[in-house]
């Protein structure tokens, strides 16, 4: 052939495709069967999603769990990581005093990724000592005193304590609910 002529078009969409290329001379001669090619174009990431981890947490390790588009693969701060045929993965981490950092990236079939990085920092155990005595509205908690609303009492063979008291030294939120009558403490 004479010359080589180069044809470009921008694609808009992901999705299949099919072209031909048809050969033809300078006689105006053309090629039979012409040659086709198909090909698939993916510009999507692929969906990772991370279940939420601890924040914080005093445990030596945690387990850290998704789901990852099906046919992807995932590196977590650079190693693979085993995939269910579902997409699920999971796997339990150990943890160093200290902030720990863990990068996921998921890449599909097309090398489009997925970038999702997450923190946990893990802190030393802090127990909390609360002191109390029956019939006293005083309370120490480590080494505060404090006065309780109400003071813990035996009835029928059952010690009662104050719950609120205890669930907040804690550090947790206790929320009441009048009408069912009940206590919802996070």
């Amino acid at each position: 052939f004479s010359y080589v002529k180069n044809v470009s078009f921008t694609l808009i969409s992901d999705g299949f495709y099919t072209f031909s290329v048809q050969a033809k001379d300078l006689e105006g001669n053309l090629e039979v069967t012409p040659i086709e090619y198909t090909f698939t174009l993916d510009t999507t990431p692929p969906i990772l999603q991370l279940a939420s981890p601890p924040e914080q947490t005093n445990q030596a390790s945690v387990i850290l769990k998704g789901l990852i588009e099906q046919e992807a693969t995932l590196l977590m701060n650079g190693q693979p990581l085993d995939i269910a045929e579902d997409g699920s993965f999971s796997i339990q981490v150990a943890l160093e005093m200290g902030v720990n950092s863990f990068q996921f990236i998921a890449m599909d079939k097309a090398t489009n990724t997925t970038v999702q990085e997450i923190t946990i920092l893990r802190k030393e155990f802090q127990p909390i000592l609360i002191t109390m005595t029956i019939g006293s509205k005083k309370a120490i908690v480590d080494d505060r005193i404090l006065t309780l609303d109400s003071a813990p009492f035996i009835q029928q063979s059952r010690t009662f304590v104050p719950l609120r008291f205890i669930a907040e030294a804690f550090g947790a939120e206790v929320l009441w609910f009048p009408e069912p009558r009940k206590i919802e403490i996070t």
